[in-house]
């Protein structure tokens, strides 16, 4: 968001310390939840579709905001770039607080045909 302000280089100086930080909790994030949806003998597999996924995405990124710069202008992509982060952060937030079954059924004890109603 502050590359969002021009003519203050400086203030990009704040925001990059943070990013080494910040990427390197996301991808181990990232490979360790692959490592943990996966059986172990497919493991393997789990930290190449992130990692295709990932690289994917940054090229799919690179193109769209290329095209947004010839569009809307170097400020006007940053922001909405912002802003498309930002509400994806949100969901992707709720998701993962709120990841409990919408069904309580299926977490219940299955009745046993003979078991006495009551």
């Amino acid at each position: 968001l502050l590359t969002f302000f021009p003519g203050r280089p400086w203030l990009v100086l704040l925001v990059e310390p943070l990013h080494g930080i910040t990427f390197a909790l996301f991808y181990t994030a990232g490979v360790v939840g692959a490592k943990a949806r996966m059986p172990s003998d497919r493991q393997t597999l789990a930290q190449g579709l992130f990692s295709a996924a990932f690289n994917g995405g940054s090229g799919v990124g690179a193109a769209l905001g290329g095209l947004a710069v010839r569009k809307i202008g170097y400020r006007n992509t940053f922001l909405v770039f912002t802003a498309v982060f930002i509400f994806a952060t949100v969901a992707a937030f709720i998701k993962l607080v709120d990841d409990r079954p919408q069904d309580d059924s299926r977490w219940q004890r299955p009745r046993d045909e003979f078991e006495e109603e009551g």
